[in-house]
């Protein structure tokens, strides 16, 4: 049908997502000009047109043929009973063996150490946290741990052993998949069997908050899940999130508007056009779209006017079938009229997230897991992440599409559909990562892997006998996306999501996450979250306590590293009390210009002129000469001190060694479960 029509999509990374309908891209920006079916709005928003009686002639048959394009199939989810035990749950799919290799392996000894394990440079490594260590951190103490490596000041030898992690969690136990497929077949009931390469999810009523504890145990396993009742057992009202409920309360809100165009999602067409790329390939996995900021009352207005225009459409066609052409031609023509202008569109996304301050207590009763606070790892943050440890909200048009991706750190998710329309969800099990990622690299780049969006094409993924999940999401329905697993979603009509993670204080968790962070690093790739803990009254088991025990013992020995690359280049760095000094820093830092989480030691350096970050050229910092002009502290990680060459820089210790080493031999892993009172900040961050 033509004209055809761009409707937007938000990027994941915000806090409130909104679809718009675009007027005309520039010449520049503009995708080659496809046959858009105006039909997918229709569908997804027609509650009447599978009751409509059909005329006969070409307006029937046009409007039938509209209606197919947007069936989804080998989607499948079948009920299964809370007291049903899905296979292999208490060793996590069959992967904790795998993870104590990683993050729990046998100490080498100091001596075996080979020169392979030096740095071509002087300024401390990335903290690594899998890997035999080259200390027992059970019976080490903090003064050897500081002795082995202050030998790294001369040599660059990096004595705690770093693993490389391209790709995430290779070379893992793939049996659940076959059992959990003769798992769901005893439930499957009168539902259709799967597809051969396709996976079922199950799906979990929930009755009363008394469930919520077994309900947890049971996601904890699951690669995804679908949850119904959780909306009833809370107290949620939908109303409470209508767009023009929010608008009334945040009316001159910034929202992020990311245009796509709405298509079937076994298509990826772009809405923009990038230089040196001709006509997009629609089965081509990178994404390439347009962003720019709305106000939330515009965008209201914007939402409700599309929403009137196609309700509008469908009373005229359920009338007058024999008008379908013309009808949807109107259509059309008045959404375009509708539009919202495209001021400072931006052909590629950025990572700028958004305070979104919506209150929905409810929501928290299923994270908060105990009563002293510490039911979730992301209580301990030190600040509010959009969609973290904060609700993120998605509003969306027909056709609206989150991109392919992990969850920061590889953290469990919960998605909840608030209403009108379903959306669609594709996911592969953790277990299927990096064999995912080897497709995803041999598509686009290893070293874009993390960063550049991309849809995937079902058919590639079962050629390589990866199991694809695949289910509608529709209202009232919360989804759950385990640990590790990979998603990227499409919603079939109007829909409102509200989005935030889990990270419980497990053992599961914190290795995942700990393997995450390595493979992040190998990546050269920064985490939005980073899992570094301030526990107080914290229940551990020894297992935890374990990797706890080795995650502070490398942190230890890079907070070493830190201190003696500054004390060697005295004449550049300077150190200071954080607690006394000028600048106040917050609870969590970045370096400026590649965004890594800085735990103890922060670099400051005062910056008179920033030019910002330009198409092939990166940004430029001109540091403060003295010469009386105006200066600001910027934070930069010792790697970018380095590399800009930097003059003078202030390095704000909030702890000294000696209160880091005393903490670190108070924490005892005994032989039993207990409450333990630490105070000490796992450098996962660094």
């Amino acid at each position: 049908l033509s004209p055809p029509l761009n409707i937007s999509t938000a990027d994941a990374s915000r806090s409130i997502k909104c679809w718009t309908t675009t007027k005309s891209l520039r010449k520049d920006q503009c995708a080659p000009r496809i046959e858009i079916m105006v039909c997918k709005v229709i569908n997804c928003v027609c509650f009447s047109t599978k009751r409509c009686s059909w005329a006969r002639g070409s307006g029937k048959k046009s409007f039938k043929n509209i209606d197919d394009e947007v069936k989804e199939t080998n989607c499948n989810a079948y009920i299964v009973p809370l007291e049903k035990t899905a296979p292999m749950t208490s060793d996590f799919r069959g992967l904790i063996n795998r993870l104590d290799e990683m993050v729990l392996a046998d100490p080498k000894k100091l001596e075996n150490v080979v020169t392979s394990n030096s740095s071509s440079h002087d300024y401390p490594d990335k903290i690594s946290f899998t890997g035999s260590p080259l200390l027992d951190p059970i019976t080490t103490s903090s003064c050897e741990v500081l002795e082995a490596a202050k030998r790294r000041k001369n040599t660059n030898e990096n004595h705690l052993d770093k693993s490389k992690n391209y790709y995430f969690f290779d070379g893992c136990n793939q049996n659940v998949v076959p059992k959990e497929l003769e798992f769901f077949e005893k439930f499957r009931g009168e539902e259709p069997a799967p597809a051969p390469g396709y996976l079922p999810v199950p799906i979990n009523h929930l009755d009363n908050l008394e469930q919520m504890p077994r309900l947890l145990e049971v996601l904890s396993s699951t690669s995804m899940s679908v949850v119904r009742g959780l909306g009833d057992v809370i107290g949620l009202n939908p109303d409470d999130f209508l767009i023009e409920t929010l608008a009334k309360v945040l009316h001159d809100y910034d929202l992020i508007c990311l245009r796509q165009m709405p298509q079937k999602a076994t298509t990826n067409y772009w809405s923009v056009q990038l230089k040196g790329k001709k006509r997009p390939n629609p089965r081509e996995w990178a994404c390439y779209d347009a962003h720019h900021t709305k106000k939330l009352d515009e965008f209201s207005e914007y939402y409700e006017t599309i929403q009137d225009l196609v309700r509008e459409a469908i009373l005229q066609l359920n009338n007058n079938l024999e008008e379908v052409e013309k009808i949807i031609e109107e259509l059309a023509n008045k959404m375009k009229e509708s539009s919202m202008s495209m001021g400072g569109i931006d052909g590629r996304c950025h990572n700028g997230r958004i305070r979104y301050q919506y209150e929905f207590d409810g929501f928290y009763d299923l994270v908060e897991t105990s009563s002293d606070g510490c039911g979730t790892l992301l209580n301990f943050a030190g600040e509010m992440i959009d969609g973290l440890n904060k609700p993120q909200m998605y509003l969306k048009l027909p056709g609206a599409r989150t991109t392919g991706h992990l969850e920061n750190n590889c953290l469990a998710s919960l998605n909840y559909n608030m209403a009108p329309e379903d959306c669609v969800w594709y996911g592969v099990p953790m277990e299927y990562a990096a064999e995912f990622q080897k497709i995803i690299a041999k598509k686009m780049s290893l070293l874009t892997m993390l960063v550049e969006q991309f849809w995937s094409c079902e058919e590639e993924i079962l050629k390589t006998r990866i199991p694809l999940q695949m289910f509608i999401q529709k209202p009232g329905e919360l989804d759950y996306v385990g640990i590790g697993t990979y998603h990227w979603v499409q919603s079939n009509g109007f829909a409102r999501n509200l989005k935030w993670n889990l990270a419980t204080p497990t053992f599961t968790e914190l290795a995942v996450a700990a393997a995450c962070h390595d493979h992040y690093v190998a990546n050269k790739y920064s985490s939005e979250y980073c899992l570094e803990m301030v526990m107080q009254r914290a229940e551990m088991d020894e297992k935890m306590k374990k990797l706890v025990k080795s995650i502070l013992m490398r942190s230890h020995a890079n907070r070493k590293f830190e201190i003696d690359y500054v004390s060697k280049n005295h004449k550049v760095f300077t150190i200071r009390d954080a607690k006394t000094g000028d600048v106040k820093l917050d609870s969590v830092e970045r370096c400026q210009e590649c965004r890594q989480v800085l735990f103890n030691n922060v670099p400051g350096v005062l910056i008179k002129e920033h030019i910002p970050k330009q198409k092939g050229k990166p940004a430029k910092y001109v540091e403060d000469d003295g010469t009386g002009t105006t200066a600001v502290p910027l934070v930069f990680c010792f790697e970018c001190c380095s590399k800009k060459k930097f003059r003078d820089v202030t390095v704000h210790q909030r702890y000294t060694l000696i209160t880091l080493g005393s903490l670190f031999d108070g924490f005892i892993v005994l032989n039993i479960e207990c409450s333990v009172d630490i105070w000490y900040s796992i450098g996962i961050r660094s």
